[in-house]
Parts: structure tokens; C-alpha cells; sequence
């Protein structure tokens, strides 16, 4: 006989296991830290020089890895609920090739844009892709749709790849997509976070309709 644990407890235990998760994270790098030091250091004043250095590089990229994993997380299961596939990911409409491609000019033809920009120039590629995978399945099923968007995220990944080859931007396109957070800083946590956190919410609203 199965039990079923209440989704409160589900949820509790989920987050205790993110904050151990995240205190490892902070724990562990090139230096390693005890939790007695870091505690030490961030509630007692303590250890500041090596406190600093942490607050400074690991806090922030730590931090992002929760937001932008917790962004793909539910955007992976907002494509599985509308395709009714549990193995779907953003990627099936047309949204990260779209992104990769905005992202793969900017980074051949604007090296020098800021990070804002960056952003919204990805942001605007994931929603232009998405748009042409849903106007050329002309409404169609969701079979037709999921047709039209492999068919385009192959197309749009490939352009993405030639611009990369071409301008011997593969390097720099690699620490992208592969989720890299190396430099990452506060600026950059706040610049992402309220994006984030408002889709989050939004995403509540809807998740009656999205339900399997």
C-alpha cells in the first residue's frame, strides 16, 4: 500500500534539501570551507577577507543557479503539460534554438553589448522562434506543432552553429549554453531575478489548465 505524503511535506523537504544543497555549494569550490566557518563568518562578523571573496564570486553564482534552474525546471514542465510528453523541454517549440541564434549574432556582429542587452536580444530570439514554429503549424494539433518545431529548432540551431564557425565565436557561445556562470555577479543576479520570479508567479495562474 502506497502512502501519499502531503504535498506541504513535499515541499518542505524540498526546500531543506535546497538550502543543504546550497550550503555545499558554498562549501566546496577550489577552496573548501567548513559550515562552522561560514556561519562564523556570515552571521558572527568573522573570517571577513575570506567571507568577502565568497559574498563576491560563489554567493551570487550560486544564486543564479537557482533562479535559472528553477526557470527551466517549470518551463520544462509547461512543454510537457501543453505537449502532453514527459520528455518535452523548451526547446521543442523553437524557444532555445531561437535564443541561440539571437544570441550567436549578437555575440558575431555586437561583441561589446552589455548584459542587458544580451538578455533581451536572447529573450526577443526565444519568443521570435516560437512564434514562427506556431504560424507555419498553422494552428494545427499538437503533432503538427511539435513537427514544426524539431523541424525548426534544427534549422535555426544550424544557422546558429555556421555564425559561430564563421566568426569563431564557438568558445564564447559554448559558456552560454552550457549554462556557465563563471563572472557572474550581483548586477547581473538582480537583472534576471525579477524576470524570473514574475514568470514564476504568473506561471501559478495557469496551473490548473496545465495540469496532465
Amino acid at each position: 500500500m502506497s502512502v501519499k505524503i502531503p504535498i506541504w511535506s513535499r515541499f518542505v523537504l524540498v526546500f531543506l534539501l535546497l538550502i543543504a544543497m546550497f550550503g555545499l555549494a558554498l562549501s566546496f569550490g577550489s577552496v573548501h570551507y567548513s559550515f562552522g566557518f561560514l556561519i562564523d563568518g556570515f552571521f558572527h562578523g568573522q573570517n571577513q577577507k575570506e567571507i568577502t571573496t565568497l559574498y563576491e564570486l560563489r554567493l551570487p553564482r550560486n544564486i543564479a543557479a537557482i533562479l535559472i534552474g528553477a526557470a527551466l525546471g517549470v518551463s520544462g514542465s509547461i512543454m510537457q503539460a501543453l505537449t502532453r510528453n514527459p520528455l518535452a523541454d523548451p526547446g521543442i517549440l523553437g524557444v532555445s534554438a531561437g535564443g541561440n541564434l539571437s544570441l550567436a549574432l549578437i555575440i558575431a556582429f555586437m561583441p561589446n553589448l552589455a548584459f542587458p542587452g544580451k538578455m533581451l536580444a536572447s529573450f526577443l530570439g526565444a519568443a521570435a522562434g516560437t512564434i514562427f514554429v506556431l504560424a507555419i503549424s498553422k494552428q494545427g494539433n499538437i503533432y503538427k506543432i511539435i513537427l514544426a518545431g524539431a523541424a525548426v529548432s534544427a534549422f535555426l540551431t544550424a544557422i546558429a552553429s555556421a555564425v559561430s564557425i564563421l566568426f569563431k565565436t564557438s568558445k564564447e557561445m559554448n559558456m552560454w549554453t552550457s549554462g556557465g556562470l563563471v563572472g557572474t555577479t550581483f548586477h547581473e543576479v538582480a537583472l534576471i531575478a525579477p524576470v524570473i520570479l514574475l514568470a514564476l508567479v504568473v506561471s501559478l495562474f495557469f496551473l490548473n489548465k496545465l495540469a496532465f
